[in-house]
């Protein structure tokens, strides 16, 4: 199958963070072209050729209900009066993941699981370039879910867990998705400030303000290995993060962007080492 290449605007790709009251408070304009030419398609999104049957594995309720079990409502206090919204999850006992812009400017963070049980957090990663925040939590909270080494393949099917506050209560929706292709994405960082890319993938999903920084959960296939933690084939079952949620998609409301681990996330050894706090640097521009 030829590889026809692709430049999907994404202008002013938005879901980025939620942001009270004011609504999405980080914009971006990003290009991107397949890294396959399996899923090559038009810039609706539309794939191009059969998806691989071999990846297209059942997502079954052991991955549905790691994904939530890891899944964090993420609320920063920053930047006046405003309170910004996003998702997190837990990826070590004490560990959560989430995209910076989601806590860019925070002054205090709160995380609450499924159960209704609330902590603070502190971040000690604060990637700009790549959206990628990384956050201690202050008692425990949440189950963590294994990361794969292995970044998403296109036609790979999964989760993501995207916790909602509704009427004062806290719901949960697991929302089955396909990778669609996997991108490089051309963007800014979260200032705009500088040109930056990001290795990434499409997904069929529709997500919505407050849903960034969910992670993209994928079941176990007969070839995922060792465990990415561990080095052990025991531990090797899965259900493992792939990826978190970036955008959502300005031409396709039922499409959006997802980012993959950089290998120092993907470290359990470096994770370990990252115990002091960092500054979440500046609000965002409005």
């Amino acid at each position: 199958m030829s590889c026809r290449t692709l430049v999907v605007a994404l202008l002013a790709a938005i879901a980025i963070a939620g942001c009270s009251p004011d609504g999405p408070d980080a914009r971006a304009v990003a290009t991107t072209t397949p890294r396959s030419p399996e899923v090559a398609g038009d810039v609706a999104g539309d794939v191009a050729g059969e998806v691989a049957s071999d990846l297209a594995l059942a997502v079954d309720d052991t991955t549905h209900s790691a994904a939530a079990a890891a899944a964090l409502d993420l609320r920063a206090e920053r930047c006046g009066p405003r309170v910004g919204f996003g998702t997190a999850s837990m990826i070590d006992a004490d560990l959560a993941i989430t995209a910076a812009h989601v806590i860019a400017g925070a002054t205090e963070i709160e995380v609450t699981d499924i159960d209704g049980n609330r902590t603070t957090a502190t971040p000690v990663l604060f990637d700009p370039d790549l959206d990628l925040a990384l956050l201690r939590v202050a008692d425990p909270i949440g189950t963590p879910i294994r990361l794969r080494a292995e970044a998403a393949m296109a036609g790979e099917r999964g989760v993501v867990a995207l916790p909602r506050w509704i009427g004062g209560e806290l719901q949960l929706e697991v929302e089955v998705v396909t990778v669609v292709r996997t991108v490089n994405i051309s963007t800014t960082d979260i200032y705009r400030e500088g040109d930056v890319d990001r290795a990434g993938f499409e997904i069929d999903a529709s997500i919505e303000p407050g849903n960034s920084g969910s992670l993209v959960v994928v079941p176990a296939s007969s070839d995922t290995g060792t465990s990415p933690d561990t080095g052990d084939p025991a531990a090797a079952a899965g259900p493992f993060g792939v990826g978190i949620v970036w955008a959502r998609s300005n031409r396709n409301d039922a499409s959006a962007w997802a980012i993959d681990l950089p290998s120092e996330v993907l470290d359990p050894a470096h994770r370990a080492t990252l115990t002091d706090p960092v500054h979440p640097g500046p609000c965002l521009p409005s």
